[in-house]
């Protein structure tokens, strides 16, 4: 007689879709802060092809971006979150409320980031500017 399953062993395993976080900063840089009006970021993936537009934090507070399934801020062609497969490299754009300038950037991401089969860890970039 095999022994009863513990509770343990009959619950559900969470699993996550994979997300990448992406911070920044803009100390070093020309960004004037108070003058934020929104943060625009590219993606081009596996360091081919032209950066196509990802999203936008949608405020000017935000000094991070989430990319996964369904975030209503991602654009459309990049909604289905990223690809466990794929390298990504980034470039952000401030846009200002002035005008003067009507943006700053781009502003480089230069270490790719590259998602691994970790279970449901979130891979980070912190990036500081300007980027040597």
């Amino acid at each position: 007689m095999s022994p009863s399953p513990t509770p343990r062993d009959t619950e559900p395993v969470l699993s996550l879709p994979p997300a990448i976080v992406i911070y920044w900063d803009y100390t070093g840089t020309d960004v004037v802060l108070n003058d934020i009006r929104d943060v625009h970021l590219y993606v081009q993936t596996n360091g081919a092809g032209a950066y196509e537009h990802l999203g936008h934090t949608g405020n000017a507070s935000n000094q991070a971006f989430v990319w996964k399934a369904d975030s209503p801020l991602v654009s459309e062609a990049f909604r289905a979150g990223p690809d466990m497969e794929n390298a990504y490299q980034f470039l952000i754009y401030v846009t200002t409320i002035s005008l003067d300038p009507p943006l700053y950037g781009p502003l480089d991401i230069a270490n790719r980031v590259e998602l691994f089969p970790l279970g449901n860890v979130v891979i980070e970039q912190r990036v500081v500017f300007p980027v040597p």
